[in-house]
């Protein structure tokens, strides 16, 4: 394996240890505030009289958010090492990528400060997009 191909390989194991990481503290907060405010569990039995009973709810939001986009990530890692098409841009955007998602997720679930949030969001859209692109090109010139 040659070390492109190891980088871009352990960059969704970082992705996946972040979500980890964002569940572990979306646990944490919802089982102290459910402990402290002495919600009974029968009360927020769906999704909806969960959203409206909880005040909390920064980290859940930023671990569903990590089922979204990065999914698209995924899929570009794994076709990148399939198909072994290597390009410094890849190289370089998919540790851009998982910066970018390391601080939204870290936004979202302190502050949660929006313009901050969406800075880091659109950061993360634009490396993904140049990298798709990217992508793209090089498996066409591959033919």
């Amino acid at each position: 394996m040659s070390g492109f191909q190891a980088s871009v390989a352990l960059a969704p194991v970082v992705m996946v240890l972040l979500t980890f990481g964002v569940m572990w503290v979306f646990f944490r907060q919802r089982a102290d505030e459910i402990r402290s405010r002495k919600i009974r569990l029968q009360a927020i039995d769906t999704p909806k009289r969960l959203y409206e009973t909880l005040e909390n709810t920064k980290a859940a939001d930023n671990f569903n958010n990590l089922f979204q986009m990065p999914m698209l990530f995924y899929v570009l890692c794994l076709m990148v090492l399939v198909t072994r098409v290597e390009s410094s841009i890849i190289a370089t955007g998919v540790w851009l990528f998982v910066g970018s998602r390391a601080v939204h997720s870290y936004i979202q679930c302190s502050s949660n400060r929006v313009r901050h949030r969406f800075y880091a969001y659109l950061a993360g859209v634009a490396v993904l997009l140049l990298l798709w692109i990217t992508f793209a090109i090089e498996l066409i010139r591959k033919l």
